[in-house]
């Protein structure tokens, strides 16, 4: 492809706040010195495609029944060797900078094939404006597939910065292996604008927390489609990412797809958009059964605390619920919400669904695909399948039951066969999570401990019970494990001991109390 010069003028800070997509915070290299990175960079022209084409093709699709296609992907070969500039400041560090561009793109994505960065190296993606941006992406973002995605970065360019220390020289690995350029309207304002979605309501318009931030807006098929899913909690209530959506949504590399928490207005009307972009990168398939238009991924990370994000309970009792609402991501939208009254158990095309033959507010949208249906006990019961409703005319929505999947899910989300049919979800609660914990079969968190403290069983065997005993061990609560917190806020500061029983061993864990 052709590759023009174009002059990129470097300015000082001005202050942006960096969003966080599994990243630190911090502005790039080339904002914070002034005359010391040449002031060119290289930016790539991508060709020009056929807007109304890829148009016409995704309206001979029924949309509701795929993820919503809202860009197209420019399959590429640029690296740190091959493109872009590099310049060296004077103590021996390096910059290297890569512009991207393409002509009327409404929004601009990549996804790299290798990404490992070596420690102190940062590599941020951000508007020439510097509007917008994503970063620091550091060595925490690598993994072992090499494969890491970004989130949309509105307008038609896009500025790659990485930062290289001296000491760490020539051995990161920076290489693109696809573009997505958007060419659909995805500005949540002038969405709200058009009458077609006047029904569509903002869920801080309701009441429907904290459910909705267990509801995830999942990117597929290298950045090109959305969906929805959402997180679920599981009976050893320990936070392992693992997210439901629709078998009809697996589009693509799982490696490549990109799950953004907490993308919602928080104002009822207007819209207000936050860029602080919560995403994480990358999943692995536990279990896809097309045939009940059901599917179980792993994240291949947790989301972080600070992010606040809710594990959703659970629900496969076959009891017709009173009241249900669903919570989904039209076209890829911010988080919208329907309710309605009972459902009615019914069969599409198949597949055992709860239809919902009429919304009392709200309505579904391509891009619903595999959003959450919830029961009068905010729990999950089923996953948007299919369905004809509209703003502007009536029409039945089909949700598979989420029972339909269990013989597959059980082991992930029941692993221990316990007798449930249903489970609470839950905040994971801790102020500071360190992924070395989970090296430990069972782990407490947090430690020290004010009010309460969680269990966190990773090993290959139910807890039976939990007690807890003082510093001189005598038994001061002893209760069986359902999941719930060890409550704390009743006992005087001090040292005391949690005592987990497992099937064939029992495991004693150290707390401080403060």
């Amino acid at each position: 492809m052709n590759q023009r010069l174009t002059i990129l003028l470097i300015w000082l800070l001005t202050g942006i706040s960096a969003s966080a997509q599994v990243s630190v915070n911090g502005h790039p290299v080339s904002w914070n010195v002034n005359n010391s990175i040449q002031e060119i960079t290289t930016y790539v022209d991508l060709p020009p495609i056929d807007v109304a084409q890829l148009i016409a093709e995704d309206e001979a699709v029924d949309l509701k029944e795929v993820p919503y296609r809202f860009a197209y992907k420019h399959n590429v070969s640029l690296n740190t060797a091959n493109s872009g500039r590099w310049s060296t400041l004077s103590n021996g560090d390096r910059v290297w900078m890569l512009g991207i561009q393409a002509e009327n793109a409404k929004g601009l994505s990549v996804v790299f094939d290798h990404f490992s960065l070596p420690a102190g190296s940062v590599l941020h993606l951000y508007t020439p404006d510097r509007e917008n941006i994503i970063g620091a992406l550091t060595k925490e973002n690598n993994k072992t597939s090499g494969i890491l995605s970004t989130s949309v970065l509105p307008g038609n360019a896009i500025v790659i910065e990485y930062y290289e220390p001296y000491r760490v020289r020539q051995q990161g690995e920076i290489s693109l292996r696809s573009i997505a350029q958007v060419y659909k309207t995805t500005d949540p304002n002038i969405r709200e604008s058009i009458e077609e979605n006047s029904c569509l309501q903002n869920v801080v318009c309701s009441e429907l927390l904290p459910q909705s931030s267990s509801t995830v807006l999942i990117t597929v098929d290298d950045g090109t489609r959305w969906a929805t899913g959402i997180l679920v909690n599981n009976a050893n209530f320990d936070g392992k990412p693992y997210v439901i959506t629709g078998s009809q949504n697996l589009w693509g590399d799982p490696e490549t797809w990109l799950f953004t928490f907490n993308y919602q207005s928080s104002e009822c009307f207007p819209s207000t958009v936050d860029k602080s972009n919560k995403s994480i990168s990358g999943a692995a398939i536990k279990s896809n059964l097309p045939d009940e238009k059901l599917a179980l991924l792993e994240l291949s990370k947790r989301p972080l605390v600070e992010w606040n994000i809710f594990y959703s309970g659970w629900d496969i009792s076959p009891a017709t619920p009173q009241n249900v609402y669903s919570l989904h991501h039209p076209a890829g939208d911010l988080l919208k919400h329907n309710t309605a009254g009972a459902p009615t158990p019914d069969q599409y095309n198949g597949v055992d669904t709860w239809r919902v033959t009429s919304w009392d507010t709200g309505s579904t949208e391509a891009g619903s695909s595999g959003a959450p249906l919830f029961n009068d006990h905010n729990r999950l019961v089923g996953v948007f399948y299919s369905g004809l409703s509209t703003c502007m005319e009536g029409g039945a929505d089909y949700y598979s039951k989420l029972s339909n999947g269990w013989d597959a899910f059980e082991k992930y989300l029941n692993p221990f066969n316990q007798n449930l049919r249903s489970i609470a979800g839950m905040y994971v609660g801790f102020e500071v999570l360190n992924n070395e914990v989970f090296k430990e079969d069972i782990a407490i968190f947090p430690n020290p401990a004010a009010n309460q403290v969680r269990v966190l069983n990773d090993s290959d065997e139910p807890i039976q019970y939990i007690a807890l005993l003082d510093i001189q061990g005598r038994l001061l609560s002893r209760e069986a494990y359902t999941g719930q917190p060890v409550i704390l806020e009743h006992l005087p500061n001090g040292v005391y001991f949690i005592e987990v029983q497992l099937l064939t061993k029992n495991v004693q864990r150290r707390l401080i109390k403060n």
